[in-house]
């Protein structure tokens, strides 16, 4: 067995670097790596930790485990890895070969907050036994769990939610896909038509929340395919959502006040955001997808930690109130195709510098539209 202190020069470990090293117990990766090549330590079986200076910027450690600095992305895990593990709420992604050869894995638990399993992910952790994937993964990538021959699995998803690249499951012991029953999951539900249903209001939830594209009522099931009035109004708590392409629509005031909520990707599904949606939520970015076509009365009001917002091409009006008081919006460009920007739009933007690609005899601007921005710049 030995340890590895890599010296402070190093600034990358290349694809492959250590991989196989049988006799690798421990290595210290140091402050000025900034580039982990995937596959760096790829079945390493008796490696017991992965330990990062606390100075690095890229990287981080936690108990052994190699992430990203930002804690969203689960490089490594030690080969050595024994009995269950439960994987951070904030992951996103698990990387290429993230706990392959991991033999000793024999329970694992997977967050609502990732949303891809990389290739080889978990290929040949021969002592796992059961696992359940959330709802929220989207994506499943080639042998991610290949080889795991004593493995039940379960997708808590509707198949044609998930791509599910060829060999991902192969040797696995079963694949059973499911659907989400209303009873099971912490959101409420409302029946809408014989065959569509909508997430429903005053789900008081916290942390990372997944909404299925399908659900199971009284036995039938049903496309969940709207958000509706007030939905999540005031979850303070609430940190993730993730939202299926079968969402068309998101009602008013369906994120109103949402204080945790820091972002949120809408899908080009959705087609309809309602009035003040999102009115005093913690939202800091946004991009609009372009299936929308106007943003709605009072949409991002009084966010007041909102800097950066994407508007796409699609859109032609703008609401009114629709960014009153946005304090931290510094730079904000629109296309040409917007018409319409209505009374009070960006009233109280101090600190934006606003572009609008049109001449001024082009657009439909109500009053007070652009008071007490810092610059509004009309570029024809």
């Amino acid at each position: 067995m030995s340890d590895i202190n890599i010296p402070a020069s190093v600034t990358e470990i290349d694809r492959s670097a250590f991989e196989g090293c049988a006799s690798l117990a421990s290595i210290d990766i140091p402050a000025n790596v900034t580039n982990i090549v995937e596959y760096a330590f790829y079945g390493c079986k008796n490696l017991a930790s992965i330990n990062v200076d606390d100075k690095n910027t890229t990287y981080a450690s936690v108990d052994g485990v190699l992430y990203n600095k930002e804690k969203s992305i689960l490089i490594q895990a030690p080969g050595k890895l024994q009995g269950k593990f439960t994987i951070p709420s904030g992951v996103t992604n698990i990387a290429s070969g993230a706990f392959g050869s991991c033999e000793g894995l024999t329970g694992l638990e997977i967050p609502a907050s990732v949303t891809s399993i990389s290739e080889y992910a978990f290929e040949n952790c021969t002592g796992l036994t059961n696992v359940t994937i959330p709802s929220s993964v989207k994506n499943i990538d080639y042998n991610a769990f290949a080889g795991c021959e004593n493995l039940d699995v379960v997708i808590r998803n509707a198949e044609e939610d998930v791509t599910v690249v060829s060999g991902a499951f192969d040797d696995c012991k079963s694949v059973t896909w499911k659907i989400i029953d209303e009873s099971e999951s912490p959101l409420k539900f409302k029946v809408l038509t014989d065959s569509t249903a909508e997430v429903t209001k005053e789900n008081c939830v916290e942390g990372s929340v997944t909404i299925p594209s399908k659900v199971v009522i009284d036995g039938k099931t049903y496309s969940v395919v709207s958000i509706a009035d007030e939905a999540f109004k005031n979850c303070k708590g609430l940190t993730n959502i993730t939202i299926p392409s079968s969402v068309v629509g998101i009602e008013d005031y369906a994120f109103s006040g949402c204080k945790g909520l820091t972002n949120i990707t809408i899908p080009s599904s959705v087609v309809k955001i309602g009035t003040r949606a999102f009115q005093g939520s913690g939202l800091t970015t946004i991009e609009l997808p372009s299936s929308i076509t106007s943003i709605g009365n009072g949409l991002f009001s009084v966010c007041s930690d909102l800097v950066s917002v994407k508007i796409p091409s699609s859109v032609e009006s703008i609401g009114e109130n629709a960014f009153v008081d946005c304090t931290g919006l510094t730079n904000l460009e629109l296309s040409s195709n917007v018409k319409s920007i209505g009374v009070m739009a960006f009233y109280g933007c101090k600190n934006l510098d606003l572009v609008i690609d049109n001449s001024e005899d082009n657009v439909e601007v109500a009053v007070q539209a652009f008071q007490n921005c810092k610059s509004v710049t009309w570029k024809k």
